[in-house]
Parts: C-alpha cells; sequence; structure tokens
C-alpha cells in the first residue's frame, strides 16, 4: 500500500539576522501519520511551524500540498489550505466554555426578527457541533457548558487539540 504524502517541505530556509533558524529542510508528511517536532531550544521548531503556519515569510523553499505547490505568506493563507496550529499557550478564554472556545473568532451567527441588522450568535448550534466533534474524536466532558477554568489541564488540551481538528 502507498502512502499519500499529504505535506512535502523542500529547501526551507529561514534565517533572522546571520542567524540560521531552518535551513534547508525537507521532510515529507504522510496521510495518517502523527509525527512529533523534537530538538534542543533554538534548534528551529517553533520557527519551522511558524513558517509552515504563515506567521513567518520564508526565505527559500518550497511547501506542497497534496502534491500542488502552497503559498503560504500569511496564517489566513494557511487556514485556507486547512493548517491549523496548536500553540502552548493555547489560545482560550478561561471563561468560556468550550463551545464557546471551539468557535472563538469563528462564531455562527445567524440573523435575528430584525433581519441581517441585528445578528446573534447560534449557541445551540455550537454546542451540537462541538458535542459532536468530542465524540468524533473520543473526547468525553461530563458538562459540555462548563467553563475551561474548571477543567483539568488535559481537558483543556483537548479542547485546543480538537478546536484545530475542526476546523483543519
Amino acid at each position: 500500500m502507498k502512502r499519500k504524502v499529504v505535506m512535502e517541505i523542500k529547501g526551507l530556509c529561514k534565517s533572522f539576522g546571520g542567524i540560521k533558524a531552518v535551513n534547508d529542510l525537507d521532510i515529507k508528511l504522510y496521510e495518517r501519520e502523527i509525527i512529533a517536532i523534537v530538538g534542543d531550544n533554538g534548534a528551529g521548531k517553533s520557527t519551522l511551524i511558524k513558517l509552515i503556519s504563515g506567521i513567518y515569510l520564508k526565505d527559500s523553499g518550497e511547501i506542497y500540498l497534496n502534491g500542488e505547490k502552497a503559498t503560504i505568506d500569511t496564517p489566513a493563507d494557511a487556514k485556507k489550505y486547512g493548517i491549523e496550529t496548536v500553540y502552548q499557550e493555547r489560545g482560550i478564554i478561561p471563561e468560556f466554555n468550550a463551545a464557546e472556545n471551539l468557535f472563538l473568532g469563528r462564531e455562527k451567527l445567524v440573523n435575528s426578527k430584525f433581519g441581517n441588522f441585528i445578528k446573534y450568535m447560534d449557541d445551540s448550534y455550537m454546542r451540537k457541533e462541538t458535542i459532536k466533534l468530542l465524540k468524533n474524536i473520543r473526547i468525553e466532558l461530563k458538562n459540555i457548558n462548563e467553563k475551561i477554568n474548571n477543567l483539568s489541564g488535559g481537558q483543556r488540551q483537548t479542547v485546543v487539540v480538537g478546536r484545530a481538528v475542526y476546523w483543519g
């Protein structure tokens, strides 16, 4: 069985002044593959992720997604290609619940009885989608309406990973 390459990076380079953070990197990522990026502090791990995520512009090199050359110059470009990044800082709001954090910045809005003039968040839709997602990735939260700051660290992280899966 031939494995499908979903991302290929060729000759990727990024320097900051005279420091080469990523130097001529070649890598292939395969469908349904889980990898880890490990290395010492300053080895370029975060720089690589920021290049793929459109936070940093590459100095040279190419990125291919599903065999097609990808132009990733901004985070919006990365999102168009389905690339989501989970950072250690998490990017969650502790006072929000799982659904509110899952849809943070991408809230499902619907028209009010006043039409397009006034919109409101479709909490029911966001809750249903969150429950469906968590079930699909086999994550169980006892109370979907629980604020994130009342969850364990591991549960918080699963909400963030779930967000990347949902939007990726």
